[in-house]
């Protein structure tokens, strides 16, 4: 039996010189990283150096508290880096559930197979605590035929709802039912169920 034995790199005639530079980015683009919103760390490395880059690696370091934030390790390597050339590694991250507000720094380093590291980079980013949103009916409108607002026997009515987000965070996948009294029914073509989907603070 013969086992698998990865390829080896060559050692290399001229040295690589790797260079880093790093970039925050969040879904909702407030420049904070939301509890249970996802991010990302971009990393940019240029090899200025004369020789080849091999297998550059990332690899993140929190500095500080980095509680409820989770960082993704299953990143692919750069197989290879040539003289002035530029890769993008992109680390995804997110902010669970119960993260508090306050400042992130993670080191971010590139680790290149020959031992040419990058040098240590810091990036620092904000994060915002969960806040919860606050549905309320804030106004309901009656259009009969009678037109003296009231639902009467044997009448056809539209009803109005505005529903809104009083609270400071988003109200996501919101659905309202209507529920009937007694001896009161649907339309033929009226529905019970709405989806209204995302609703932002206010």
């Amino acid at each position: 039996v013969v086992a698998n034995v990865p390829n080896k790199v060559r050692a290399p005639t001229v040295p690589a010189n790797l260079e880093i530079k790093l970039a925050f980015k969040e879904t909702s683009g407030n420049n904070f990283l939301d509890a249970e919103e996802d991010g990302k760390i971009v990393v940019t490395v240029t090899n200025t150096g004369k020789g080849d880059a091999y297998n550059l690696r990332a690899q993140v370091t929190p500095e500080g508290d980095a509680s409820n934030i989770y960082i993704s390790r299953a990143v692919a390597p750069v197989v290879k880096l040539a003289p002035n050339g530029t890769e993008t590694i992109e680390i995804p991250i997110s902010a669970e559930v119960g993260v508090q507000s306050k400042t992130v720094r993670l080191k971010v380093e590139i680790l290149e197979e020959n031992g040419f590291d990058a040098s240590p980079a810091i990036i620092s980013f904000n994060t915002k605590a969960f806040s919860p949103p606050k549905l309320e009916i804030v106004d309901v409108g009656v259009d009969d035929q009678s037109q003296n607002g009231q639902i009467e026997p044997r009448e056809f009515v539209d009803i109005v709802a505005r529903i809104q987000n009083k609270g400071q965070g988003e109200a996501r996948r919101v659905q309202a039912t209507v529920e009937l009294g007694d001896n009161v029914f649907l339309g033929p073509d009226s529905q019970q169920q709405f989806d209204l989907g995302n609703l932002k603070a206010g």
